[in-house]
């Protein structure tokens, strides 16, 4: 059982350090084609076409919106901690 968990345990990992290398080479192969910088999108358009870019746009723009839902609410759950009324602390069970 423990030997099984460790086999998939090192999969895994092996699994991630291959995406891992996968994703530097492609960055130090997009780092010289762009010397200005530039986006997925950008890249994708030049790269793949159409469909990649919008695949690439819709990924972006849903990650900014959730993005900033979370922060939203980190901010509003902060909010709410620093508002808290001390003075019911004392009647708090110990």
């Amino acid at each position: 059982m423990a030997q099984s968990r460790f086999v998939a345990v090192l999969l895994i990992s092996v699994a991630i350090v291959g995406l891992l290398t996968i994703v530097v080479i492609s960055y130090r192969q997009t780092i010289p084609a762009y010397p200005n910088g530039s986006g997925s999108y950008i890249v994708a358009k030049d790269n793949l076409g159409t469909l990649p870019d919008l695949i690439a746009a819709a990924s972006l723009l849903i990650d900014y919106v959730l993005t900033d839902y979370r922060i939203g609410t980190l901010r509003n759950g902060s909010h709410v901690l620093i508002n808290a009324d001390v003075s019911l602390l004392h009647k708090l069970p110990v």
